[in-house]
């Protein structure tokens, strides 16, 4: 699968590539990029799975492929188009980048908070040693236990004792520990994003879905175990159109399910690009329309929106 889930697409140069098209000449050309996209790879050179990407049959294919040909290389036996290699290039190491500099902020985070821990500690140490006394403490000093509080010698040198353990403590009562949100933050965005990449889905960085994320962190699951699920739960549904839609924070991580989840992580591999394609073309229901929803289209700079890919960019031949 494509390592970003939308797809640059520019118009003016898609048109005037393909303004000679027949309209099922330009609608298989349409599909085959899309799915090219989707896949994140060159499109095996075979005639029939061409035909199913492109819900021709194989008739109706052979009429239009070797117009469509001229627009890709073939290689090793697969169909490649060089621009979209480049743009899915681009993508690569844009989104390579933006992990980086996210591990990079959260590397800085937890060294500045060890920061702030360690003077904070040094502070307390130091106001242990500024020999300013408990008001107690200078009613022992000053007027002698017996006759400072009117109770026995016995139980005055006891409270003396405590009362020299407290403060040469901070004088303080220490705060429980509290587990800060922030802490969980970072990770819970990187998962969601992770997300975002599997399932070719753009949701955003809001509460309704991050806290979900971190609930489960929360609950000493590591990321690694949460994208585990992810690969997991794509794997299953990323080519059946009746889950697909449950690919979602709601879904994946609500508390009940997510350990669910986990329970049939077993010995599940990821699945490999190859596995990927070959389960979209061996599903009977496979429809890239499912994958695809062209009913949104943008105002601004005549963009194509669709459910996972939207235009802005890539069209025209290599």
């Amino acid at each position: 699968m494509s390592r970003i889930p939308y797809m640059p697409f520019y118009v003016n140069d898609y048109l005037s590539d393909t303004i000679y098209l027949t309209d099922d000449e330009d609608l298989a050309y349409m599909r085959l990029i899309m799915a090219y996209w989707q896949i994140g790879k060159a499109l095996p050179a075979e005639p029939e799975r061409l035909a199913r990407i492109c819900r021709f049959s194989n008739e109706r294919w052979a009429s239009v492929e070797q117009t469509l040909q001229q627009f890709f290389n073939v290689v090793d036996g697969k169909w490649q188009h060089k621009r979209i290699e480049a743009e899915l290039e681009k993508a690569k190491d844009k989104l390579e980048k933006a992990i980086t500099a996210g591990r990079a902020s959260a590397n800085k985070r937890k060294i500045d908070n060890s920061d702030d821990n360690s003077t904070q500690t040094q502070q307390a140490f130091n106001g242990r040693s500024t020999g300013v006394q408990h008001p107690l403490q200078q009613t022992f000093n000053h007027k002698g236990i017996g006759k400072g509080l009117g109770i026995g010698k016995g139980l005055g040198e006891e409270l003396e004792k405590g009362l020299k353990k407290e403060t040469d403590m901070s004088g303080e009562p220490d705060d429980p520990p509290q587990k800060n949100q922030n802490n969980f933050l970072i990770p819970a965005k990187r998962i969601l994003d992770y997300l975002n990449l599997k399932s070719g889905k753009r949701f955003e960085h809001v509460k309704a879905n991050l806290n979900l994320i971190i609930g489960r962190l929360r609950e000493k699951h590591t990321e690694t175990t949460l994208m585990a699920v992810i690969d997991l739960k794509c794997k299953a549904w990323l080519t059946n159109p009746k889950m697909y839609e449950y690919l979602r924070p709601k879904t994946i991580f609500s508390a009940e399910n997510f350990n669910n989840y986990v329970g049939e992580l077993g010995s599940a591999k990821p699945m490999t690009d190859d596995e990927k394609f070959a389960a979209m073309m061996s599903d009977p229901n496979f429809d890239i329309k499912n994958y695809v929803d062209p009913s949104v289209f943008g105002a601004q700079n005549d963009c194509f929106e669709g459910q996972v890919i939207y235009s802005d960019r890539i069209g025209g031949v290599a």
